[in-house]
């Protein structure tokens, strides 16, 4: 009887010291304690290209419909003043909508660019992330504090405002940073495909994007 209870006594001791012991789970609080899960590389790329066709697309139009009507108006009513027939004001009207769209095509993505950071900065959300259902958090899925939003955001639309502080206030050089800033944040977005599942702006900020609640 005691060598039984003896034996039984040393295989305890014998397992607990062991070092071939397979580790201990960790509890799932553990596990999910750090926030909500990251989204997956797949989710994050499908929001960056839809939100490329928001800014892209969509800023064309919307800078073609606003160039051609303020560039139509102006010359119909510059024409106008000039005691021009109405005939000559349309054909005014015409020729400052067609310039208008032109320059509209080229301005516009900018224009819808800067508002697309403006709203990602206040909120963590844009167009893609709220179709997709993911939103910018913490690396560790938490979420984020607008510090690190607003870092993030001035980091990866650099190309918007860079460009447009560098032009209005005559720092060209400003403008060459942007250009350089936009290839290596370009090669930064296949980053998302890493362990962390972080572009390189995710990386700068200690921010990343995980799914909404």
């Amino acid at each position: 009887m005691n060598e039984s209870t003896s034996n039984s006594g040393d295989s305890e001791m014998n397992d607990a010291s062991s070092p071939y012991q397979p580790p201990a789970e960790e509890s799932t609080a553990a596990q999910s304690a750090g926030g909500r899960p990251l989204a997956s590389a797949g989710r994050r790329f499908g929001a960056i290209l839809l939100d490329g066709v928001v800014i892209g697309i969509g800023g064309m139009i919307l800078g073609m419909l606003l160039g051609g009507t303020i560039l139509g108006m102006i010359g119909m009513g510059a024409v106008a003043d000039a005691g021009a027939t109405p005939e000559e004001a349309a054909a005014a009207a015409a020729v400052g909508g067609f310039i208008g769209g032109l320059l509209g095509t080229i301005i516009g993505p900018y224009i819808a660019s800067f508002i697309m950071m403006i709203l990602e900065c206040c909120t963590g959300i844009t167009p893609g992330k709220l179709i997709l259902g993911i939103k910018v958090s913490n690396a560790d899925g938490s979420d984020a504090n607008l510090g690190n939003i607003v870092t993030r955001g001035l980091l990866k639309y650099q190309y918007t405002w860079l460009v447009i502080v560098g032009t209005f206030i005559g720092l060209d050089f400003l403008v060459t940073i942007s250009g350089l800033l936009s290839i290596v944040m370009f090669f930064g977005i296949f980053l998302i495909f890493g362990e962390g599942r972080q572009t390189l702006w995710d990386k700068m900020a200690k921010t990343s994007v995980a799914m909404k609640d």
